[in-house]
């Protein structure tokens, strides 16, 4: 423990100062949004630009549990791993056609040209 006096005043309240702005930076940190870029807080213009749904879509997804969301008060918020997730298991993956589709579809052509 440091004995304040006369004489250490400066000394003692410049350190008692160095102790506030560690305090705060410590409390800003806690209440700062996660900022790793696959797990962090997602405002609704992002996710207008990750989904390409408008504002009014994205609030009728959210009031039906369509879309994964959270509210802070009464703030709309996206979790970004979430919501990426989310997208993935609504994306479709188009498959090329198989060869023989295509050499069926050529086979059945060719017949045809024949007639």
């Amino acid at each position: 423990m440091f004995e304040i006096n006369h004489n250490n005043l400066p000394e003692a309240v410049s350190l008692l100062l160095e102790k506030l702005e560690n305090l705060e930076t410590l409390l800003q940190q806690q209440h700062a949004p996660q900022t790793i870029e696959s797990d962090r807080i997602t405002d609704l213009k992002e996710v207008e630009n990750l989904t390409g749904y408008g504002k009014s879509k994205i609030y009728k997804l959210s009031s039906t549990d369509g879309i994964p969301h959270k509210l802070m008060g009464n703030r709309l918020v996206f979790s970004r791993s979430e919501l990426l997730a989310w997208l993935e298991t609504i994306t479709v993956n188009r498959q090329p056609k198989s060869k023989s589709v295509l050499s069926s579809i050529a086979h059945s052509a060719a017949n045809k040209s024949r007639r």
